[in-house]
């Protein structure tokens, strides 16, 4: 269950990562999405 919160937190960083067009956030959390997998 924590991988999945994990991912949801992952996918909700990039969500807010587009709206803002923070290209430094969004590579941050891909960063964490491939560690976490």
């Amino acid at each position: 269950m924590n991988v999945v919160n994990n991912l949801i937190a992952v996918v909700s960083l990039c969500i807010q990562s587009q709206r803002l067009n923070n290209n430094t956030e969004l590579e941050t959390s891909r960063i964490y999405a491939i560690k976490v997998t």
